[in-house]
């Protein structure tokens, strides 16, 4: 959030990627998706409790006779470090199941589903519960992402409309500022408009673009009012192939929940 503050106050024209969703549902969508996940986790570790270290053993075997992919499901690494590791995650419901917890318990989830050409994979009641756990954990990531995305999408309105206050009670403009204050000058439509583009034509007898796959929206609109005002809109230059390049669109870090 403080990052999406910090771009957004520096260049307060960028387009906001990804749109807003509708976040209407939100709340009652992630209060009965947790109910789904805490009592997938909880038929999980009541699973585990009862029969799991024979479910890690029927994997290792499948995985000795070649029925399932060896690489994938180590039969010295189920029988070894897994057990163990269950144990301390299945403990308990974690707020979140961290990577550690959700490696082993994703490949037990496909392993039935993922059997060599010709074999069957092998079924347990645990491994069944790992699949219930993962399409649980799946459903409500989605869903916090989403609302991670409207959190956000709400700060940056906010922010749209606070900063120019702030901004001015500061006695303060960054580059980015410089450039949105000028192409609305130049939009007005105003003789004052008029000899503001005049007095920049009459500085500089020709205007060359670098890199002008970079160039954004309000850059390209400032060059056209100046350098050619009786020309059409046209089209707008294509926007960079990294979301990093500045100017087209917030930095997908800034906007993404991860």
């Amino acid at each position: 959030l403080a990052a999406l503050a910090r771009t957004m106050a520096d260049k307060p024209h960028l387009e906001r990627v990804p749109p807003r969703s509708d976040g209407s549902r939100l709340g009652a969508d992630l209060a009965a998706l947790q109910a789904r996940y805490d009592q997938a986790w909880a038929a999980a570790a009541s699973a585990w409790r009862c029969g799991g270290r024979e479910a890690l053993e029927v994997v290792a075997r499948a995985a000795e006779a070649r029925d399932i992919h060896a690489g994938r499901y180590k039969a010295d690494i189920v029988r070894g470090q897994w057990p163990d590791l269950l144990d301390a995650v299945l403990a308990r419901p974690p707020a979140w199941a961290g990577p550690e917890a959700c490696k082993p318990i994703d490949l037990l989830a496909r392993v039935a589903d993922k059997p060599n050409q010709g074999r069957r994979g092998p079924e347990h009641p645990f491994l069944a519960a790992c699949g219930e756990l993962v399409a649980a954990l799946t459903d409500i990531g989605g869903e916090l992402d989403a609302w991670g995305l409207a959190v956000r999408h709400d700060l940056s309105d906010w922010l749209e409309r606070a900063l120019p206050t702030r901004k001015r009670e500061a006695r303060t403009v960054s580059f980015g500022d410089l450039l949105h204050l000028l192409h609305a000058a130049l939009s007005e439509r105003t003789p004052a408009a008029e000899r503001l583009a005049s007095r920049m034509r009459g500085r500089f007898q020709a205007a060359l673009i670098d890199e002008f796959q970079d160039t954004d929206r309000v850059q390209y609109e400032i060059f056209r009012m100046v350098f050619a005002p009786g020309a059409a809109p046209g089209p707008e230059p294509a926007p960079p192939s990294e979301p990093s390049d500045p100017g087209v669109a917030a930095p997908a870090a800034a906007l993404s929940p991860t």
